[in-house]
């Protein structure tokens, strides 16, 4: 079903076209709002939008969600439903749903569902190559790739799906996998077990389910289910299977990777063979296995080079290394950079929080951070916290309001050798629109500074 569908079937049944709302005018949005023509249009959102179409009407401010009447309300995916103006308009007969749900209600191609608190992207991406092999015109939508609305492949498609798509929704799927679980989105979601609970929804109606147990809270989750493939970097086939049951593993062992204990993949072969990496391609194997052949695979691994903004190498200037990171969004996922790269930063973070702890960074930051620049919305509660925990006193930690600021302190500073890693811990919200737009900031910011000096 898409929205024109929706229309129909409301005009069908009322006898005239729906008053269509908006709540927010993200990508999502605008892409459902192109395909409306002939529909009166309402656009709510807290703030006035950037770009408003002729003839919709826009409700900002406090009051945005006061006095609903519209017939149909499309939501983006950060909209919580639980707000009373919401459950008011839900109880006097508002259809209330979003590009996800449209998407999923009428999608007869099979699907490759993925989710996780990290890696789910790079995880989305490597199922699309993976599954090329079988399937030539597989279609990348959700989070990243088409939107939703905008999808038109009739081959398969992998769906990324956040934490807050899920909430109202477990997607049909022919195959899911969560690639993670940490503490992640808890200034959106009430609690920690909500948040999971969110998560968990992606494997509810999928014909063949995908787990790793390489975090602690995936690894307890396990032992109340029997997923189809489980895989992991850390634990070998007789580990697993001495804890869990599973019909497929997928498995490190000398320097290969194994599928129910034969080897299919040398590692020292894959382009991006740092533990993360190894571990999101072992999840695409899991969700796509069956799909591709072990040539492809090999092609696949020995050709992919990361996405941007993720350890994203930038040109050096004077012998000064730069890192663009910016979808580090997690203090998990900075952890997992830090440790990764294995040498010492001018580190750069910040933005807008999500409700995080970075306790579990500081022993990284002691090991790897030469210098720590924190910008926006969430340098003071950081700073607040490497100062409670002595990390200031051992390191340079300083606080800026604007990204630029924390650029050019990390930048000035820096000598020959040095390398400079913007990785944030938290959203680029705020100053930007999201994690893509910082890392491209980033990037044309360093370009501009160092312009016309030699490298």
């Amino acid at each position: 079903m898409n929205i024109l569908d929706l229309i129909g079937s409301f005009s069908k049944q009322h006898g005239h076209k729906p008053v269509i709302g908006f709540i927010g005018l993200g990508v999502s949005n605008r892409s459902i709002l192109g395909m409306i023509s002939d529909c009166a249009t309402v656009i709510r959102s807290s703030t006035f939008p950037d770009c408003v179409p002729s003839g919709a009407r826009v409700i900002s401010g406090d009051g945005y969600l006061d006095n609903i009447y519209e017939d149909i309300l499309i939501l983006s995916p950060s909209v919580r439903r639980d707000s009373p103006e919401l459950i008011r308009a839900m109880e006097r007969g508002t259809v209330v749903t979003s590009d996800a749900e449209l998407f999923f209600k009428g999608c007869q191609r099979p699907v490759y569902a993925v989710t996780g608190s990290d890696g789910k992207s790079t995880t989305a991406t490597l199922t699309k190559l993976l599954l090329e092999d079988n399937h030539p015109d597989t279609e990348l939508v959700g989070n990243i790739g088409v939107p939703f609305a905008d999808s038109r492949s009739t081959g398969c498609v992998v769906a990324e799906l956040s934490s807050f798509q899920l909430s109202y929704l477990e997607p049909l799927c022919h195959s899911a996998v969560i690639t993670t679980l940490t503490p992640n989105h808890l200034n959106w979601h009430l609690s920690l077990e909500e948040y999971i609970s969110a998560k968990l929804n992606i494997l509810k109606k999928a014909e063949r389910t995908v787990l790793s147990p390489d975090t602690e809270i995936e690894a307890e989750i396990m032992h109340t289910m029997s997923p189809t493939v489980i895989y992991s970097a850390r634990y070998t086939q007789d580990e697993l299977a001495r804890r869990y049951s599973a019909e497929h593993f997928i498995t490190p062992k000398d320097g290969y990777i194994l599928v129910d204990g034969d080897r299919w993949l040398d590692v020292s072969l894959v382009k991006r063979n740092e533990t993360h990496n190894i571990h999101n391609l072992m999840g695409a194997m899991g969700v796509a296995l069956g799909e591709y052949s072990v040539e492809h695979l090999s092609r696949v691994a020995e050709s992919f080079s990361g996405l941007t903004h993720r350890i994203e190498i930038l040109p050096s200037f004077h012998g000064v290394n730069f890192i663009n990171s910016s979808i580090d969004t997690t203090p998990a996922r900075v952890r997992a950079t830090l440790e990764s790269l294995g040498r010492p930063v001018r580190l750069i973070l910040g933005g807008r929080g999500k409700g995080l702890s970075c306790e579990q960074l500081i022993p990284s930051l002691r090991k790897y951070a030469k210098s720590i620049s924190v910008y926006g919305e969430v340098r003071w509660e950081m700073l607040a916290e490497f100062k409670r925990c002595g990390l200031s006193k051992e390191i340079e930690c300083l606080g800026f309001e604007y990204l630029r600021d924390a650029i050019d302190h990390a930048t000035d500073g820096a000598r020959p050798g040095d390398t400079v890693l913007l990785s944030p811990a938290a959203t680029g919200y705020g100053e930007f629109r999201d994690y893509s737009e910082r890392g491209e900031y980033f990037k044309e910011y360093i370009k501009n500074k160092y312009k016309g000096k030699k490298k």
